[in-house]
């Protein structure tokens, strides 16, 4: 999820109040397709919340950031950057080796 689909999703989050929102209406809102919003918000259970006996979401206000968008969207930036490093990182040690295999192989054909 980028932080643009995030931000989307908690500003339709925060205008349906209480009651939350449906499935529906929230892909309708947002402009992202049902089955991905499915795997957002239960993917993300410190975030969003499906209220009980319901088929409604909204902002988890118990978990760890309490609601507060601010923590939601600054641990999702972290969080994204992490992945992108480890991304990096496995890239770099992939290249590596292949770098490495190419070279053996190379000197032991000569």
């Amino acid at each position: 999820m980028t932080q643009n689909e995030l931000t989307q999703i908690m500003a339709c989050m925060e205008k349906s109040g209480s009651k939350g929102i449906s499935l529906v209406s929230l892909a309708s809102a947002s402009g992202i397709d049902s089955q991905t919003l499915h795997s957002y918000l239960s993917e993300y259970p410190d975030y969003f919340v499906q209220l009980p006996e319901s088929k409604t979401y909204k902002v988890n206000r118990f978990g760890r950031f309490k609601g507060d968008p601010a923590k939601i969207l600054q641990h999702h930036e972290k969080s994204l950057q992490k992945k992108r490093s480890s991304n990096f990182l496995l890239f770099f040690i992939l290249s590596v080796a292949v770098f490495t295999s190419i070279t053996a192989a190379v000197s032991n054909a000569t």
